[in-house]
């Protein structure tokens, strides 16, 4: 009987230390989670200044980062590119007042009401005809201009 009591008092203590341990484990997850919150806090805070350090000094070339500056300026203007080529690949416009989609036949913007203008020429043909894909111009500078 002594046995079967060692054995039960051994088996309750290890029980013990066992759940002590998972709950341990349960409090470091906890806070390992809350640090890592922190620090995507932080990373966040971090890529802010720097856009908004790229966006204040984008021009300067000759500071420290001028040429990452340049680096992010050309990634920026071929995003630009390739967008516009979806434009044409999707045949879709994009309002350049509140940058809502619009089918490509669209004269008007059915979120904010700018008017499109079609610009002319085929946008397939060169590389200067992104920029001739479609331009909007707001209603109120149709007017202003019928009136002059």
């Amino acid at each position: 009987m002594a046995f079967l009591d060692k054995l039960g008092e051994t088996i309750s203590t290890k029980g013990k230390d066992v759940a002590k341990r998972a709950k341990e484990l349960a409090e470091v997850a906890s806070l390992n989670a809350k640090i890592n919150t922190q620090e995507e806090i932080i990373r966040k805070a971090y890529i802010e200044i720097g856009q908004k350090y790229y966006e204040k000094n984008k021009l300067d070339t000759t500071n420290e980062f001028g040429s990452e500056f340049e680096i992010i300026s050309e990634s920026m203007d071929e995003i630009t590119k390739i967008k516009k080529e979806i434009q044409i690949i999707k045949n879709y416009k994009v309002c350049s007042k509140c940058g809502a989609e619009a089918p490509a036949e669209a004269l008007y913007c059915s979120v904010c009401g700018a008017q499109y203008q079609i610009v002319e020429g085929n946008a397939k043909e060169s590389d200067e005809t992104n920029d001739n894909i479609y331009e909007e111009e707001s209603i109120h500078s149709e007017t202003k201009d019928k009136i002059d």
